[in-house]
């Protein structure tokens, strides 16, 4: 039999709370820890998503802004003839005689006056328009043996019939519509029904050579619009007629076009795009933008966006919900007009 020696003792109650109450503490400091560590994880990588949609948003219109009006060699968008069905009306997307265009408060694009998308976009939002022919092409391999004849290449590798393409010297331009491919290093250009719009006319104004150069048209619009899920986002309208949703959580655009009022190639002001009105295009040589950016996702422990935000002069908001917003701003010369 065992002797139970009469100083061995257990923990008293007294020892027992006081050692519940010290891991009560240590436990609601390291719950405290790991909710501050996911609070500020969750933030960071919502900054981290809104940036990177700002960074994402501004660096495509930079892009394209930069070369609105882009036609080559070609120094006189006059010498451009545009064959497509309806190329002669201004409002219509293939308008390249329209290098730039914009919406202001969501109204009609001008200088075209066109309403194309219109009824879709934002209310209170800007939009732009760009046209020009892509840098990026190839070069016809021999001389068109007539104006109308098809164009010869290494391959057509890259094209589909539909593209809106131009072929280009340093004396004029084209711009068509791909046909078909009679062979795998010629491209047709003929009128009558196609897959898109169709041309008016297959016959260009000269025999293009090896030394001209086969590139894709190109014509975004860019506006603000409603998604299926709550949410703005920033839209772009292609030339092929599709409409890609590009970033969510872009409340507002807006734009201010730099006029050059005295030929120097320098914007003397900066105006919205119905202050430019419908003949001072051709003077707009900067695009000022600014992006109003969301974090898309509502965080409800959070605060209640009360902010109106000044965006180039124009006041947006407040929005009254719980997600987090900031402005990015740019300003973009136009590389063929500007200095």
């Amino acid at each position: 039999m065992i002797k139970l020696n009469k100083y061995h003792r257990g923990m008293s109650l007294i020892e027992i709370l006081v050692a519940l109450a010290l891991s009560l503490l240590i436990m609601g400091g390291a719950i405290t820890l790991l909710s501050n560590n996911k609070r500020v994880y969750k933030d960071q990588n919502e900054m981290g998503r809104l940036q990177e949609n700002a960074r994402f948003g501004i660096e495509i219109l930079i892009k394209d802004i930069r070369m609105a009006g882009y036609v080559g060699c070609v120094d006189n968008i006059d010498n451009i003839q545009n064959h497509l069905n309806g190329a002669s009306n201004d409002d219509n997307i293939f308008a390249i005689q329209n290098p730039i265009e914009g919406s202001d408060n969501a109204a009609n694009w001008v200088p075209s006056n066109s309403s194309d998308q219109v009824a879709t976009m934002a209310t209170g939002t800007d939009g732009i328009t760009i046209r020009y022919l892509d840098p990026n092409g190839m070069q016809p391999t021999a001389k068109m043996p007539t104006t109308s004849a098809n164009i010869q290449v290494t391959n057509v590798a890259g094209l589909e019939i539909g593209d809106i393409i131009g072929v280009a010297d340093c004396e004029s331009a084209e711009v068509f519509e791909i046909t078909g491919f009679p062979s795998t290093d010629k491209i047709q250009h003929n009128t009558g029904a196609t897959a898109f719009v169709g041309n008016a006319t297959k016959v260009l104004q000269k025999r293009y050579g090896d030394d001209a150069f086969i590139v894709k048209f190109v014509a975004n619009r860019y506006y603000i619009r409603a998604n299926g899920f709550g949410n703005n986002s920033l839209y772009r309208q292609e030339a092929n007629g599709n409409v890609l949703e590009l970033i969510e959580g872009v409340d507002s655009m807006q734009l201010l076009f730099g006029e050059d009022t005295n030929n120097d190639t320098i914007a003397d002001q900066y105006v919205n795009a119905a202050a430019v009105g419908a003949t001072n295009w051709n003077n707009v040589v900067s695009v000022r933008l600014a992006l109003l950016i969301n974090g898309v996702d509502q965080n409800f422990s959070g605060n209640q966006d009360t902010t109106t935000y000044n965006m180039l002069g124009t006041n947006v908001g407040p929005f009254n919900d719980y997600r987090r917003r900031k402005i990015f701003t740019n300003t973009v010369s136009i590389r063929n007009r500007g200095s």
